[in-house]
């Protein structure tokens, strides 16, 4: 079978007659007027298809995670590098495994993601986390399943419908690691549990340590004379932490055929994919059995013989994708990330790159054989992490991990779409693309804006300054169009249509006068938005009042123009607004009024309190002490004291005081 490789000649001979390449921007992230808070990074695409009918249908799916200081959160965008949907407020350390998922037999209307922080070993945890259609969450599990610890954000994946699910379990355990490290050191097992949805209890368990032994591994601890690729010795400190000798980062479910309920599992520290006998097998082993070995370039065993000069080395990100023909045969095929970092110096690996490679896998012959191979036009070599998703369609989506960048290749290896964030710790365990529909529980959210609300006399037409209108709604799929009302009177109306705009990328910027000329003298206060899909129906709405600097802020209008303010995240404060300052209230007139005549009357009693003088009676008739803005005042030579005055034998009293004593009831 043919073996597609594409070089980077071969790339960019098919990019002449296929592809684009676009203008580069430098920007780091993208900014919002209606999200202040959001700092998406900017999605720069470098590289697409002019016929975008052979990408696959849905939207990239990123993971951004956090990572010296960045701040991680999933993000969904188009094939035009526009955002969908921005996870900020749904994680706090980061995601990891960012996907559509199943869930209870609900397919494809839930979104999945490992949430992962790390422990005092540097060791990553995570809590696994599902989200239905309106990013609302319907499940977050902390805690440990069974005997294990608590899950390691390198998979989680859900199984047969959403009914279960796979996660690894990075287990530390004490232990003799002579010769190779200390007698009472500490080792990590490698462990993964599929898990029932409805129930949390375990269904299947594996640990490494119990059918591994530790000279598999190309990752020893430290020892003299050992310099290649080596781990800190297996101690129990932050600063040694345990041995990782396997590094399980990749776990899948074979679904069908000779081998259904088997898994496959990656083991980074091996360079090996196992088949492991899952505990319905049809292999007739034993639950939990290796069933075979398929090894990479540094692997101790290796099952399977190579039918061409191609290998791999510190994959991640193993996935079953079927048997031949979805045939009963033993032929079968499965795709992973392949690093590549242990073969770039190698005799006959010279410039290896990174890859994402599809396997046929004949488990009679025991020959694999390489299908498809994806290498970036420049050569990408990703050092770590890095993911590849087939899609139904058969294009490959791939990650690259520690390069924070994305590629959609063909079947045939034509590169369809490349992007980079231009932020390089913007780095991604995996990446996806699939179909997907979001309808946010919250509406979208509009700004409307002014430089000034009167109009410009200077003018025969009577102009005003631009009414600029920005509206988003995040996480929502199914907008095409916005349609704006505005009012002068009210933030209920009565409205005037102001025009229906097609939606624009992830926030819509719209000058509304031109729209509102014909109507009005001076700028709207106030300004409505509904979100229409393609078909006219409206699925949801928003109001505000028109936001404008006050000619008393002289810095802020400093910083505002025609179409804004030009302070990064800047929340525009609602108190501030043409529905205040130039007509219209955001509130019945009744309700302002209580509002004010409350507002005063707080404002005298905390002023009474503030300088409020305390009396209290002696035996002469003069008080002692007072009390001056809270403070007690005993040394009458420091402080006066209000309403008395000094004299040669002490303090007299003033007829303010005489007024205050008689209106509290004392006598005088």
């Amino acid at each position: 079978m043919l073996i597609h490789t594409y070089t980077l000649a071969a790339l960019s001979a098919l990019s002449i007659h296929f592809t684009t390449t676009l203008a580069q921007e430098t920007r780091a992230y993208d900014l919002y007027k209606t999200e202040p808070t959001f700092r998406p990074p900017f999605i720069n695409i470098t590289h697409q298809t002019n016929d975008t009918s052979l990408l696959a249908p849905g939207y990239y799916f990123y993971e951004p995670f956090a990572f010296d200081g960045f701040p991680g959160a999933p993000i969904i965008f188009d094939n035009n590098g526009q955002v969908i949907w921005y996870g900020l407020e749904a994680t706090i350390h980061g995601a990891k495994n960012f996907r559509v998922c199943d869930y209870q037999g609900s397919i494809g209307t839930h979104l999945c993601w490992s949430e992962f922080s790390f422990t005092s070993l540097n060791a990553e945890r995570s809590s696994n986390r599902i989200f239905d259609s309106s990013y609302e969450p319907v499940r977050r599990d902390f805690g440990a399943v069974g005997d294990l610890d608590v899950p390691n954000p390198h998979e989680f994946n859900m199984l047969s419908g959403g009914e279960t699910f796979v996660h690894v379990v990075y287990q530390m355990r004490k232990m003799n690691l002579e010769p190779y490290g200390p007698k009472g050191g500490h080792i990590i097992d490698p462990c993964f549990q599929e898990v029932d949805v409805a129930t949390g209890r375990p269904v299947f368990r594996w640990c490494g340590l119990d059918y591994l032994e530790l000279w598999e591994t190309i990752m020893f601890p430290h020892i003299p004379g050992q310099t290649n690729y080596s781990e800190p010795i297996g101690g129990d400190t932050s600063s040694t932490g345990p041995w990782d000798f396997a590094h399980i980062n990749g776990v899948d479910k074979i679904s069908h055929g000779p081998s259904a309920g088997d898994f496959l599992i990656s083991c980074r520290h091996h360079d090996t994919i196992y088949k492991i006998a899952g505990p319905n097998t049809l292999s007739g082993s034993k639950p939990g059995t290796i069933l075979w070995r398929f090894g990479g370039e540094g692997a101790v065993h290796k099952d399977f013989a190579m039918t061409s000069n191609f290998t791999f080395s510190r994959q991640h990100h193993i996935s079953f994708l079927g048997y031949e023909d979805n045939s009963t045969t033993s032929r079968l095929k499965v795709s992973l990330f392949d690093n590549g970092w242990e073969l770039r110096n190698k005799a006959g690996f010279a410039g290896r790159a990174s890859s994402g490679q599809v396997y046929m896998l004949d488990e009679e012959a025991m020959e694999a054989e390489l299908l498809h191979e994806y290498v970036q036009p420049n050569e990408l070599l990703a050092i770590a992490q890095g993911g590849m998703h087939v899609t139904p369609s058969g294009n490959a989506i791939i990650g690259w991990g520690t390069i924070p960048e994305l590629s959609e290749f063909a079947e045939d290896g034509e590169l369809l779409f490349h992007m980079r964030f231009n932020d390089a710790k913007a780095r991604n365990y995996r990446a996806y693309k699939f179909p997907w529909v979001g309808r946010p529980k919250d509406g979208p959210k509009v700004l409307a804006y002014a430089k000034s609300c009167g109009g410009d006399t200077s003018s025969s037409k009577n102009e005003t300054s631009s009414l600029m209108a920005y509206v988003s709604w995040n996480g929502a799929t199914e907008v095409s169009a916005w349609r704006f009302h505005v009012s002068t009177s009210s933030a209920h109306g009565p409205w005037i249509p102001a025009g229906t705009f097609a939606r624009s990328g992830f926030e819509t910027k719209v000058n509304l006068t031109a729209t509102l000329f014909s109507n009005f003298a001076q700028s709207a206060p106030f300004v409505s938005v509904e979100a229409l899909d393609a078909h006219g129906v409206v699925l949801g709405s928003a109001e505000t009042a028109t936001w404008v600097p006050k000619p008393g802020m002289v810095m802020l209008r400093n910083q505002c123009g025609e179409e804004g303010c030009e302070l990064e995240g800047f929340k525009y404060p609602v108190e501030m607004s043409c529905g205040g300052a130039c007509g219209g209230s955001l509130v019945p007139a009744w309700v302002a009024l209580v509002v004010l005549v409350v507002g005063l009357e707080c404002l005298a009693w905390f002023a009474l309190r503030a300088f409020e003088v305390v009396v209290r009676r002696s035996g002469d008739g003069l008080p002692l002490p007072v009390f001056v803005r809270g403070k007690e005042d005993n040394d009458v030579s420091r402080m006066s004291r209000p309403g008395f005055k000094r004299n040669k034998s002490g303090w007299e009293r003033t007829g303010k005081v005489d007024k205050l004593l008689r209106a509290s009831g004392h006598e005088v």
